[in-house]
């Protein structure tokens, strides 16, 4: 265990990048399956326009996620090696 968390701790921001980019790609999966059950889109004509006028606001709220979910994973990772001692 003490070989994972020293791992864990030297590659702590790819970790924690990647953790956050499979957060991002859950979310971003999530919400498209949702808007799209929610808004009763029957025809991609519909999805396009919607996405083409609201492409920054999901940009930036999937920037807000990564961001979110990479500082918590780099935070989990020093309290992990603490309790391990």
């Amino acid at each position: 265990m003490s070989r994972l968390l020293g791992w864990l701790s030297e590659h702590k921001n790819g970790v924690a990048a990647v953790a956050a980019l499979l957060v991002v790609w859950r979310v971003a999966r999530f919400a498209l399956g949702s808007a799209w059950l929610l808004a009763g889109w029957d025809d991609i004509l519909g999805v396009g326009d919607w996405a083409l006028e609201r492409w920054p606001l999901a940009a930036a709220a999937l920037a807000l996620v990564f961001i979110l979910a990479f500082l918590t994973v780099r935070a989990v990772i020093p309290r992990l090696e603490r309790r391990a001692r």
